[in-house]
């Protein structure tokens, strides 16, 4: 996959003004510091500030393809972000990984190009241009510079209906696969995972990476791969977003170029999943002869829809996501120095959502850091976090969002990311109400539905458990 370009463009003359992005973009970055300014007087949390940038804005083409546009024009760049029903989850039996090598082809060469002609027109037209797959996904992203689009347009459509899936291209990619595989086999802190969704889903699409096997590999052909491909890429099931310097006109005629071809149904849907069994909360240990110990753990979480999500989230910073402001790292890193990093996060199935989380220490402490952890999950379970930590929580909370949506292709991701949550489009304009409105009651209500008994563990070393 092809590395972002940087883009430049002249400074805007002294009387023109920032845009409400950028303005916004600015007052985030002061507010992410205000800890090292005590304010004059303690103020009460505002009410919702929302950048017009941030208005998402329903497209529909001529052809009926519907899409998120978030409107941008302080840059003259357009990013674009798809996603397909149907990831490695519907990958055949003995051929796990064909859908991430599938869509790992589609630019190494296209119509009359050769993979490296592809990549020649990618970087001359300055076209950040990549696919990939998830568990549940096919996705791909288009970021260009405006005054190349027409370009890009033409090489996406290429990339997603004329591949070329030459031989050398497939056995070069199957190759790096390989490695990768091994590699991820050497690495204490991969092995956790993939044994950690192994135990948990042993009879489940899920279980498996989705970059596959080395044995699965071996058996996926060209054959395969055409098939695949043929049947992938569909409008039924297909979910858009874009953004930057392009009007929801310019964006119709664009979903017609890029995806008008596809064909408009498909046999592949997230609906016909089968909802895994919930994860056997046990520990295991993977014997590896190493002299620290990497822990991972995890449990089923909260569905981003979920009304409840939002009392999760906050509840999750306070636990193990929110750094050293977190009651894990206190317990674990600060207190006893047990390891040197702590912390939780969230996985988003679409048949399950998980908590999840990871830790390393030296092969003795291993019991004592376990120990800490399922102590904290108990206590974070029972009794009421304080109103500080929760004030806390929401500040970073609602605050962190803005930092991290500072380019074009951000901002596409995080519409496209809304809709594969099935989030309302407005969600920019109520997401700070939301935590706002997240009381030490709903916390502790959460925290007691999803923390009540044991994590599912997976130990690799040699842990003196």
């Amino acid at each position: 996959m092809n590395a972002p370009h940087l883009y430049c463009t002249p400074r805007k003359p002294p009387h023109a003004p920032r845009s409400p992005r950028f303005v916004f973009f600015v007052f985030s970055v002061l507010m992410s510091v205000t800890p090292f300014f005590p304010p004059l007087v303690t103020p009460a949390f505002a009410e919702p500030t929302v950048p017009t940038a941030l208005t998402i804005q329903d497209v529909t083409s001529k052809q009926g393809i519907e899409a998120w546009l978030i409107e941008d024009t302080y840059l003259p760049i357009v990013s674009l972000e798809f996603a397909v029903e149907g990831g490695s989850a519907f990958d055949p039996k003995g051929k796990k990984g064909l859908a991430l090598l599938t869509m790992h082809l589609l630019d190494e060469g296209a119509g009359a190009f050769s993979s490296q002609e592809f990549h020649e027109q990618l970087e001359e037209h300055n076209v950040s241009l990549s696919f990939w797959a998830s568990k549940d996904w096919l996705r791909g992203s288009l970021k260009v510079l405006k005054k190349d689009l027409k370009k890009a347009l033409e090489l996406f459509v290429l990339a997603t209906t004329k591949p070329n899936f030459d031989k050398d291209s497939i056995e070069r990619l199957k190759k790096q696969k390989r490695a990768t595989i091994r590699s991820r086999q050497e690495d204490p802190a991969s092995l956790a995972q993939l044994g950690w969704f192994e135990r948990a889903f042993p009879e489940h699409p899920y279980g498996v990476p989705v970059i596959g096997t080395e044995a699965d590999l071996a058996n996926i052909t060209r054959t395969d791969i055409q098939a695949y491909f043929a049947d992938a890429f569909n409008r039924e099931a297909l979910t858009v977003a874009a953004a930057g310097d392009i009007t929801p006109e310019e964006l119709g005629d664009v979903l017609d170029t890029l995806f008008g071809g596809w064909q408009k149904t498909t046999t592949r849907r997230l609906a016909d999943i089968k909802k895994p069994a919930l994860p056997e909360p046990t520990l295991h240990v993977i014997d590896t002869d190493i002299p620290q110990t990497t822990v991972y753990f995890g449990r089923k979480g909260v569905a981003r829809n979920d009304p409840d999500f939002y009392a999760y989230h906050l509840m999750n910073y306070i636990f193990g996501q929110g750094s050293f402001s977190s009651r894990l790292m206190e317990e674990i890193r600060e207190k006893r120095g047990l390891a040197y990093g702590v912390s939780t996060f969230s996985w988003d199935g679409y048949a399950v959502p998980l908590l999840q989380g990871r830790l390393a220490t030296s092969n003795e402490r291993v019991h004592e850091s376990i120990d800490i952890l399922r102590r904290e999950t108990q206590k974070m379970a029972t009794k009421k976090v304080s109103q500080d930590e929760l004030d806390d929580a929401k500040t970073y909370v609602i605050n962190s969002l803005y930092l991290n949506l500072v380019r074009t292709s951000s901002l596409a991701g995080f519409a496209l990311n809304l809709q594969l949550d099935d989030i309302a489009k407005d969600y920019p304009q109520k997401r700070q109400v939301l935590f706002e409105n997240v009381t030490l009651e709903d916390i502790q209500r959460v925290a007691r539905d999803v923390l009540e008994g044991q994590w599912l563990i997976i130990a690799v070393g040699k842990p003196e458990l």
